[in-house]
């Protein structure tokens, strides 16, 4: 990735890369994943796109389902680890490093997901492309998800500190807004055993008018929202936004 606002591959490495491992329960990816599987309204066998992946929790558990999975990512690290939990889980999944604006083929996939902060990392017009990029790899009538923090989910919990102990590896968050950008601002701080390690992710947060905007703008026809995990529609102040949206 090239615009200003991404990560560079050195972000997710150290302690970062095990704290992202360990911070989601087997039981909160196996929710999480029936859930994707539900609002995707996937068939058995589907084609299923995971972008980014991350460290490839959910891909490698929807793997596990019998679902044809492709994670992409632009991190070396993370695919390495998406590598190393898939052996360990003895699942077939096709791991792709690349820039997540770009896809192979047109048309391949059933569905498409963006979890947990995957969507924003760009800037406006690195985001748009990524949904373009997934749109033009989704079969007609594919649908695409996103959970996200959107400003009406976000901004009345900042600012905001919190921490937690995985293990032995303590893990610091603070989380600000940048009102001239529009981004989130999350500073990690990472301690074990005397070593510290820091990382910023800096993420767009639109509203929920200007996310369906950029949807509808894209191409996608049709759109449903939902609170986090649930059947319940989004209410100003909903922990996070999922939303589905159809091409």
């Amino acid at each position: 990735m090239t615009d200003e606002h991404s990560t560079n591959d050195a972000t997710y490495s150290g302690l970062m890369v095990e704290a992202l491992l360990k911070s989601k329960s087997r039981r909160t990816t196996i929710d999480d994943a029936s859930y994707i599987v539900k609002r995707l309204n996937l068939k058995p066998n589907a084609e299923v796109l995971d972008t980014p992946c991350g460290t490839g929790r959910l891909s490698i558990e929807l793997a596990g389902y019998g679902f044809r999975v492709t994670g992409i990512d632009f991190s070396a690290n993370s695919i390495e680890a998406c590598r190393q939990g898939a052996a360990e889980r003895g699942v077939e999944v096709t791991w792709e490093q690349r820039d997540m604006r770009e896809m192979p083929d047109a048309e391949v996939f059933d569905g498409a997901f963006c979890w947990w902060d995957s969507f924003g990392y760009l800037d406006d017009e690195g985001n748009i492309a990524h949904l373009k990029a997934i749109h033009h790899a989704l079969r007609r009538g594919g649908r695409l998800l996103i959970e996200a923090h959107i400003a009406e989910s976000i901004f009345p919990l900042l600012p905001a500190r919190d921490w937690n102990w995985l293990g032995d590896l303590l893990w610091m968050e603070q989380v600000t807004f940048d009102l001239p950008s529009g981004r989130l601002q999350r500073q990690w701080t990472f301690v074990r055993d005397g070593v510290t390690e820091q990382r910023t992710i800096s993420m767009r947060i639109y509203t929920y008018r200007e996310l369906l905007m950029i949807l509808q703008q894209v191409g996608f026809t049709a759109y449903a929202t939902y609170s986090h995990r649930s059947d319940e529609p989004f209410r100003f102040g909903g922990s996070r936004l999922n939303v589905v949206a159809v091409k």
